[in-house]
């Protein structure tokens, strides 16, 4: 069954983090996730998301550096043992929160030997904890430059390398948008290998406009599909941003 998460990092609605969660459930998500969880405890986010009755869907590994851009290290040839710490770290708090998805952060570099790293990182990662998704996220060149993956056919290249079931593809709609043109031709040739979505609106990276027959195209073919995760909700609030397209979301899921 496909449930509805709100991304709260991103989407803020002009509060602290934590005050998102209970936010998101009276907005009607099934859920919510979080970047970069780590500047709170994990318990105090286990009280929040009980008391608010939803679970964490997903989270990302450390990229602590952020401002200075950190984008995570799973990639980057002599950052093994930074990798390895990080996502030691990640692993706790997955596990404490109770979330079962992890976007595992490759990081910038043009180094060649960052895909025979990353598949190795993968692997290992993989073993470690067979308990937990582990995900890749190609992110476009112009949100993010340098981010050695950078294309859909890359990344399913690095799952097929890696071959391990726990192991698979965060498709956002955004970011296919932005690397390849057209999001549903991206849905429609890599679904098989997608455990995680994230959607928000293709003309701003505001909330999606499902009156676009583009967007509701593409929301109804994952519904039809045999996709049964969660569907994430990663943009922008705005004042003027639709209300009324959580339902309309739901119904073209269903």
């Amino acid at each position: 069954m496909i449930r509805l998460a709100a991304n709260i990092t991103l989407l803020d609605w002009g509060l602290p983090l934590l005050d998102r969660v209970s936010k998101a459930g009276r907005r009607g998500f099934d859920g919510v996730e979080c970047l970069f969880p780590y500047a709170e405890p994990a318990a105090v986010w286990v009280g929040e998301l009980e008391a608010a009755g939803l679970p964490m869907a997903l989270i990302n590994t450390p990229a602590p550096d952020w401002d200075d851009g950190d984008r995570g290290c799973a990639a980057i040839p002599g950052r093994e043992a930074v990798f390895a710490a990080q996502f030691a770290e990640a692993c706790a708090y997955a596990r404490q929160m109770g979330c079962k998805r992890m976007h595992v952060m490759s990081g910038i570099t043009s180094d060649p030997r960052a895909f025979d790293l990353l598949v190795a990182s993968l692997r290992l990662a993989a073993r470690a904890a067979p308990d937990l998704t582990l995900l890749i996220e190609p992110l476009n060149p112009k949100d993010m430059p340098g981010y050695v993956l950078n294309d859909y056919d890359l990344a399913v290249e690095v799952l097929k390398a890696v071959d391990c079931a726990n192991v698979g593809l965060q498709f956002d709609t955004w970011h296919a948008l932005h690397i390849h043109g057209d999001p549903l031709a991206v849905w429609e040739k890599h679904q098989s290998h997608v455990r995680h979505v994230q959607i928000s609106g293709w003309q701003a990276r505001g909330a999606p406009d499902l009156t676009r027959p583009e967007e509701a195209g593409l929301l109804r073919a994952i519904g039809r599909g045999v996709y049964d995760g969660w569907v994430s909700a990663e943009y922008f609030d705005a004042p003027d941003a639709p209300t009324d397209w959580l339902n309309r979301a739901n119904k073209l899921l269903a």
